[in-house]
């Protein structure tokens, strides 16, 4: 135990010593933002992306909500597929796996992940916990404008641990989220 305590002390050295320059770049086809509660503390994305699934055909949408550090690196990705262009209550369903989902069936999937070093390191992974009340509401949908405002309420169950720290299962409760579509 004592060893991989070491050896983890000595990886996040490393990674942290690294000259890599600042990449601060970020995202611009971004538009809306959401907020909730995660594990009961205050939770808040300012970069929201909406798109229509183009690879599928099936004219639904996909919603991501990404958060990152002061220096602009990716941190946290929150997806959520499959959902349709209209308003109503839906429930969200564990992920299959990620690059299928969309077009393997009609059910709504959310997935969460967490990135390290500069955004482009795989931290943690979770998918829903299906035990728990997920769902996703649209309550405006604006055909002319592509204006979308929901809820969302959803918990993840860690599959894939990289920080020996990060908590097994995250709760998200009271989401409200606004974007338009951008494509």
């Amino acid at each position: 135990m004592r060893f991989i305590k070491l050896s983890t002390l000595i990886i996040l050295i490393g990674i942290g010593s690294c000259n890599k320059e600042k990449r601060n770049k970020l995202p611009g086809e971004y538009y809306g933002n959401a907020i909730a509660t995660k594990n009961n503390a205050e939770w808040a994305s300012g970069f929201v992306r909406c798109k229509i699934d183009i690879n599928c055909n099936n004219g639904k949408l996909g919603i991501e909500f990404l958060k990152f550090n002061e220096r602009g690196f990716l941190r946290e990705t929150f997806f959520l597929l499959n959902i349709l262009q209209k308003v109503g209550s839906y429930k969200i369903y564990p992920s299959i796996n990620y690059n299928s989902d969309r077009c393997v069936d009609s059910l709504i999937r959310g997935l969460y992940a967490t990135s390290v070093d500069d955004g482009d390191v795989a931290g943690d992974d979770y998918n829903v916990l299906p035990a728990d009340n997920n769902n996703i509401t649209i309550t405006d949908y604006n055909t002319s404008t592509k204006e979308i405002k929901g809820t969302f309420e959803v918990s993840f169950i860690i599959t894939r641990k990289f920080n020996p720290l990060a908590p097994d299962t995250l709760r998200f409760k009271n989401g409200v989220f606004y974007t338009k579509i951008l494509n």
